[in-house]
């Protein structure tokens, strides 16, 4: 649960939030967008300093990733194929990666050049597994990149954790994901809980307390992503490609503060629009 803020909270709270700000604006003076993004989630992504679980965030990988690790079980036969979209550095797919059979095929698109060659250099320690298509591009512009993406039909599981958010057309991206995929096949999008979770009520008692908001565009598009997840995605899956049979699951883990201190809260909200 989000910690109450009131007019006199805020205030009080400021000079903390000058204090913090200084620090960020510092830290990525001068800094082009690459590096700006490595190290925002520099900071947010590294572990519990007190050891309480491997991960604090809205990341949530110590919640999620045994879930995917079944799904890769279930879904990637010996000599499958894992596309994962947006893919970072790789952190997450360490999570993953024993449990992907032998000559496992793994492709990757991550719009970052440093986060794509830090992953690169991950997949060559993994002996079993074999390096696809590192396509540096957003997924926005997936079937105009060098090289090519997979061919549609040809991979057993679409990984995109936390990548929606960045994304021109949801709906869009989410059907040309599933295009992807082999009979059978698996799409499995991480999203953070925007809307219920703390960082979407804490946006709420910030916007309640007199805040302001840039746009309208920032709720819309909350709105639309919660509604895939709730599930409006099957639906909008077999219209897009008749023919083709979906299962929908929707797991809601609870939900946590992204990093440490309040200058990690700043310089994640400065990549995320939060």
């Amino acid at each position: 649960m989000p910690i109450p803020i009131d007019t006199r909270a805020a205030a009080d709270l400021s000079p903390r939030l000058d204090e913090a700000l200084t620090l960020v604006v510092n830290e990525f003076d001068g800094l082009d967008g690459d590096r700006q993004y490595r190290n925002a989630f520099a900071r947010v992504l590294k572990p519990d300093p007190l050891q309480r679980v491997p991960m604090l965030g809205t990341d949530q990988r110590d919640l999620f990733a045994p879930v995917v690790r079944k799904l890769v079980s279930a879904t990637v036969p010996p000599r499958g194929h894992l596309l994962d979209l947006g893919g970072g550095d790789g952190q997450t797919f360490a999570l993953l990666a024993d449990r992907f059979p032998e000559r496992t095929r793994v492709s990757v698109l991550e719009p970052n050049a440093g986060y794509a060659e830090d992953y690169l250099r991950y997949l060559r320690t993994q002996a079993h597994l074999d390096a696809g298509s590192v396509m540096v591009t957003g997924f926005d512009r997936v079937d105009a990149c060098e090289p090519p993406p997979p061919p549609d039909g040809s991979v057993d599981l679409v990984l995109a954790v936390h990548m929606l958010y960045f994304l021109a057309d949801p709906r869009a991206a989410l059907v040309r994901m599933a295009r992807f995929l082999k009979p059978g096949g698996a799409l499995c999008v991480v999203v953070a809980d925007e809307t219920h979770g703390y960082t979407g009520r804490s946006l709420g008692a910030f916007l309640d307390c007199g805040g302001a908001a840039p746009s309208g565009v920032r709720p819309a598009t909350v709105a639309e992503r919660e509604s895939l997840v709730a599930g409006a995605l099957p639906d909008l899956l077999a219209a897009a490609l008749p023919g083709a049979e979906f299962e929908f699951d929707c797991d809601r883990p609870p939900s946590r503060l992204y990093g440490h201190t309040l200058a990690d809260v700043i310089a994640r909200s400065g990549i995320g629009g939060l």
